[in-house]
């Protein structure tokens, strides 16, 4: 059996009424509540095929023979004993229904009692009984008060204690945030000193490297014009020698020829060799500033990667 809950009307008048109302409605519903279950048993009986003979519930406790018996008696059974329980049910909502009312009347009655005996005992000590009255109530008011800071105190103590760890929680879960992004930021800050130092020496050896060759460029362009002047100096005396040779042939011996020859030939040499040197210690120094160049180039590429 499922327990029904006692319902408990306001007081007054309109709690008969609306009790009335209730035993009627209820009557109306089992009764409607009966016949609707046999007529359904009945509509699925009538749509049996006509092979089986159709079974039709005479009662709720006699069924029809059949090939189906014994299934029409089992549902005939559960209807019986659902009726059953829904009767019991409804007996027992009369009675918490009447228990309630019975409750409600009485606590009317105490009520106007009590209203009857305060107002003979206000008629009799008017000045007293209003002040002991106002002194109660205003008692009744602060323990009413009281009881409700304390329920409330505690809920709010309690919700507030659960918004605390909550927030606790939130700002624990920013502050490993935070220190994450923090240390990630030093970590690009060193990176990023570092890449600069790097560039800062990188641009003051390119400047370096950019003087020694401006000196390089000036000290070449000094010995190519030394060169140039070399040459000049040579091709002036060669043409001298020549005309020189060409005027005296038939007065110089032979001797003399050999020796100008040999002179000739030994300031070329030496001309030849200075020229020489000159020219390897510029391509050893041209060979120096294109590996540094290189290295340059390699460390700027390893710095913006």
């Amino acid at each position: 059996m499922q327990q029904t809950p006692v319902i408990v009307f306001e007081r007054g008048p309109k709690a008969i009424i609306t009790l009335i109302v209730v035993v009627f409605v209820l009557n109306a519903c089992f009764a409607s509540s009966d016949a609707s279950v046999l007529n359904n048993i009945n509509n699925m009986l009538r749509d049996v095929p006509k092979k089986l003979k159709p079974l039709a519930i005479i009662n709720a406790s006699t069924v029809s023979s059949g090939p189906h018996v014994t299934g029409v008696r089992l549902l005939s059974k559960q209807l019986n004993v659902l009726m059953t329980r829904r009767r019991e049910d409804y007996e027992l909502l009369e009675r918490n229904l009447l228990k309630s009312l019975r409750i409600t009347m009485e606590n009317e009655r105490k009520q106007n009692s009590i209203a009857t005996k305060i107002n003979a005992n206000n008629v009799k000590n008017s000045a007293n009984n209003d002040w002991d009255l106002t002194k109660q109530l205003e008692q009744l008011r602060q323990e009413v008060q009281s009881l409700q800071t304390k329920h409330l105190g505690g809920n709010n103590e309690r919700l507030t204690i659960e918004w605390l760890q909550q927030s606790v929680g939130e700002l624990r879960k920013q502050l490993v945030e935070l220190q994450q992004i923090a240390s990630n930021a030093m970590r690009d800050v060193t990176t990023r000193t570092q890449s600069w130092e790097d560039l800062a020496t990188i641009r003051s050896d390119f400047q370096q490297l950019k003087l020694e060759l401006a000196t390089l460029k000036e000290r070449q362009q000094q010995t190519e014009v030394f060169l140039q002047e070399l040459r000049e100096e040579t091709q002036q005396q060669e043409e001298d020698f020549r005309h020189l040779l060409q005027n005296k042939h038939h007065q110089q011996p032979e001797q003399l020829k050999q020796q100008q020859i040999n002179a000739i030939n030994e300031s070329q040499d030496s001309k030849g060799r200075s020229s020489s040197n000159t020219e390897e210690t510029m391509d050893d120094e041209f060979a120096n500033i294109q590996v540094s160049c290189v290295v340059l180039c390699w460390l700027k590429t390893s710095v913006n990667f």
